[in-house]
Formats: C-alpha cells, sequence, structure tokens
C-alpha cells in the first residue's frame, strides 16, 4: 500500500507512448479497444462493433471473412460509389493543419450592402490579459482568413465588419459573419447495444478463488454490494433552506435542470448558426427544427403575449407530442400553458424572449406528472451584451488544450494515508532513448493489490504500438 512501483518499457528507439495504470478491483465495465482497433479499424466503420479487439486476434480465414462480413454491412456504405466513379469530383475545404486559422466567409444582411471588400478586423483576449489583433478583407465572393500564432484554452474573439463607401470613408455595416469550425458529427442515438453493461474480458484477479484457502491474515473478497456498510455518524449543524409555494421562482436554473430530460445549451447553438452564416431564427423556429416533436403543431387557442413581434402563430399553436405547452421564463410562472397576464409589465419581466440571442439556456419536461402537459423553462441573459452593437459579432476561439499533469501524492515525503485512487498513475507522453528504453515511477494507492496496465503509442513512421 502506498508503495513506489518502477516499470521499464522496452519498445522502438525514440517512439512517443502513453501509459496508464488502473486498480484492477475497479475496473467492472470491462475495457474494449486500444489505439490499434481504433486507427486501423473501428474510425471508418459506421455504426457500433461489438467485439472490436476479435479481429486483431489472429490473421487466419475465420477472422479475415469475419472482417470482411463487417465490412460489407458497416464498412464499404460509408462511402460514395459516385465519388469513387468519379461522377463527382472531392473538393478540400480546409487548408493543410500546419499551423492555427481563423476564415469563413460574410453574407448579405442586407442587399445593399455587398460582401466584397469589407474590412473585417478580429480582436483576442483570454483570461490572462493577452490579446491579438488582426486584419483582413474580404475577396469578391466574401471570403477572409486570418493566421493565428499556436494559444492555449479558449479565447473570446470579436469580429468586426466595415466597408468603406463611396465617399471615402468606413462605416461599421452588419453582416452574417460565417466561421468554418464546425466538422463535429451529427448526434445520434445510442442503441441498446452500445449502452449495455461491458463485463471484463478476463476475471479478476482480486476475488479470490473459493477453492484456493485464503493465506494468514487475508480478508475474503466481497462485493459491496452484498454487504453492510456503516456510515459514520455526523452532527446537522445548519439546515437547508426549504422553499414552498412559489418561492422556487427565486432560483437560478438548477430548478429547470432538476426535473428535465432535454437540455439545449443555446449560447453554443447560436454560435453554430451563426458560424454556417445563417438568419438568426426564433425560439421556436429553432425548437421546430431541432426536436421533430414539435413538428406536428396543433391548434391551441390561447391568449398571445404582446411581445411576441408577429410569431403568434407558433406561440398559440405548438404543440409537444400532442401535449400543450406551459412556458416558463426565468423559473417565474407567469400563466398557464403559455398565458401570460399584463399584471407585471411595468417592470420588465413579462416580454417573453423570441430571439435567440436573448436566451442562455432551456430546458425541456415532455411530461408533467399533475396536469399531463409539457413544461419548458427557458432562461435569459442577466445582462446586455456587444451582441446587438452594429458589425460586430461575439464569439469565442478555441485554441489547443492546456496539457494535464497527473496529481498524485509523492509517499517519499508524506506518510501512507487512505488513497482510493482508480488511476494508479497515467503519462500521455513517455518518450523512449536512442536505445527503445523508457523508465516509469509512481506510487500505488492504499488498496490496490492487483493493476492493470496498457500503454499505447506510435512511432515516427506511422507504425502502432500497443501492450497490456
Amino acid at each position: 500500500p502506498c508503495g513506489k512501483v518502477e516499470v521499464e518499457l522496452q519498445a522502438l528507439p525514440d517512439a512517443h507512448l502513453s501509459f496508464s495504470a488502473m486498480d484492477a478491483m475497479t475496473m467492472t465495465n470491462g475495457k474494449q479497444g486500444n489505439m490499434k482497433t481504433w486507427m486501423l479499424l473501428s474510425s471508418e466503420v459506421r455504426g457500433y462493433i461489438h467485439h472490436v479487439g476479435y479481429y486483431f486476434e489472429a490473421d487466419d480465414g475465420a477472422h479475415r471473412r469475419n472482417a470482411d462480413l463487417l465490412m460489407m454491412t458497416q464498412g464499404w456504405r460509408r462511402y460514395d460509389w459516385r465519388l469513387m466513379t468519379e461522377r463527382y469530383v472531392f473538393r478540400k475545404s480546409e487548408p493543410i493543419e500546419d499551423k492555427m486559422y481563423v476564415y469563413g466567409r460574410l453574407k448579405e444582411y442586407r442587399k445593399r450592402n455587398p460582401v466584397c471588400h469589407v474590412q473585417v478586423q478580429v480582436f483576442l483576449y483570454n483570461k490572462d490579459g493577452q490579446n491579438l489583433k488582426g486584419e483582413a478583407t474580404t475577396d469578391s465572393l466574401g471570403n477572409y482568413a486570418f493566421e493565428m500564432p499556436f494559444v492555449d484554452g479558449e479565447w473570446v474573439m470579436q469580429i468586426y465588419t466595415r466597408k468603406t463607401m463611396k465617399k471615402g470613408n468606413e462605416k461599421r455595416k452588419t453582416y452574417y459573419v460565417g466561421i468554418d469550425r464546425q466538422f463535429s458529427p451529427k448526434p445520434r442515438y445510442i442503441t441498446p447495444t452500445e449502452s449495455q453493461i461491458l463485463h471484463p474480458l478476463k476475471p479478476n484477479a482480486f476475488a479470490h478463488d473459493p477453492l484456493k484457502p485464503l493465506s494468514e491474515g487475508e480478508e475474503e473478497f466481497v462485493p459491496i454490494t452484498l454487504k453492510n456498510n456503516v456510515l459514520k455518524e455526523v452532527t446537522v449543524k445548519a439546515k437547508r433552506r426549504y422553499f414552498t409555494n412559489n418561492n422556487y421562482k427565486y432560483k437560478n436554473e438548477a430548478w429547470g435542470k432538476r426535473w428535465a430530460t432535454l437540455y439545449y445549451d443555446i449560447n453554443r447553438e447560436l454560435d453554430n448558426i451563426r458560424d454556417r452564416g445563417e438568419k438568426e431564427p426564433t425560439v421556436f423556429e429553432f425548437l421546430a427544427k431541432k426536436n421533430m416533436m414539435f413538428n406536428n403543431p396543433e391548434c391551441i387557442d390561447l391568449p398571445q403575449p404582446a411581445n411576441v413581434d408577429g410569431h403568434g402563430e407558433w406561440f398559440g399553436k405548438m404543440a409537444y407530442g400532442h401535449r400543450s405547452i406551459q412556458w416558463i421564463v426565468d423559473n417565474g410562472e407567469k400563466g398557464c400553458r403559455g398565458a401570460f397576464t399584463n399584471d407585471s409589465q411595468a417592470r420588465g419581466d413579462l416580454f417573453f424572449p423570441t430571439w435567440l440571442d436573448e436566451i442562455k439556456c432551456i430546458y425541456i419536461v415532455p411530461h408533467d406528472q399533475q396536469d399531463g402537459g409539457v413544461k419548458i423553462y427557458i432562461y435569459r441573459h442577466h445582462v446586455f451584451t456587444t451582441e446587438s452593437q452594429k458589425g460586430l459579432r461575439r464569439t469565442y476561439f478555441q485554441g489547443f488544450n492546456t496539457p494535464s499533469t497527473f496529481k498524485m501524492e509523492d509517499y517519499n515525503v508524506i506518510p501512507p494515508m487512505a488513497d482510493f485512487r482508480r488511476t494508479i498513475y497515467w503519462n500521455p507522453d513517455i518518450k523512449t532513448d536512442k536505445e527503445g528504453k523508457a523508465k516509469v515511477e509512481f506510487f500505488n494507492n492504499s488498496t490496490c493489490e492487483e493493476m492493470y496496465i496498457s500503454t499505447e503509442g506510435m512511432t515516427n513512421d506511422g507504425r502502432i504500438l500497443v501492450n497490456e
């Protein structure tokens, strides 16, 4: 317990390896796949592979035949035959990733403001006080590009658009500023097969063999689910305030999060829409496009708020799965099923947030046990941002992730203590010397008796190294 562990590695010279050591007792959900299976198979196959390691167990006729069957059902159909027969030509839209770039395209907000020869300025700053700036001019199609230095973390990015008028003076003009950075795959539903519990591929050696007698001082292993656990007694010194009646309206968005099963981060969703250079939709149009349960509106004759601004047909007729909707803004109920009263109009909190830039997030409770309706919790921004300024788009720029360092106690300095780390040690970048050797040193936790060690890496010429 808490002892020092030394592991010597032997691989190819000048190779970069990722090393991990886990407490084998805590690996109750199995482990499948590694760098080799991902690079050579699962990254190029559509769908879920039940046991991806099977196809790398042996190079015989049975495994090759099963690999062919896998490719026929999930692999080769991933490719477009029209592209393979050269009916369509593949055009690379992204530059080679030798540096960081900010590039995109402007779209017209008004026809009288063309997208050609627009001055684009970008300002970036982070929480450490660092700042960057740059200028560019769009081409005839409205394309722009900035070359970035290597930066870490998330930066606030402001993009200004100016147009030179006939008289020679520059004025801020509003455009739809698109940014080419939406490369993530489309979200999909998880199948029951993928969500089932994975059992360990090998028996856990930590569990005691019932046919083998216990040694002196050794305790019989009993799963935590089959034994009683006595918790320490505690003394309550303070009680949490309990809200009754309508006092919950003064809580934050944790109330909507507690009951909801659907969540939409409107800040991110709006950024994605603007990155594509699309017009900002209303909250009703966004929900109807995002969730097919909203695409079958029923005619529900309800009074409408006065500030819906011509979108009352959405507000009055929109339903969720043939159920009526109760709109709740900032935890304050202003009526039932979307009907708002006028008693608080003077305070300004009655107005329904129609546009996405007014909204921070949305939580949806699909079925309410009391009245059978659907509750939609909408939370607004509490401060006015610079989004509304003319010719300005405020967003973010994601640099490289900051390198993480595994935190581990040094038991050469401090005495051993109760330590229940599941991951005993992790190092994502271990480099072998000219002879292909490397040495890893770390400290055990206080309960581990068997470790599961995994080492993966790649050589400079692309050969994959895996050992478990």
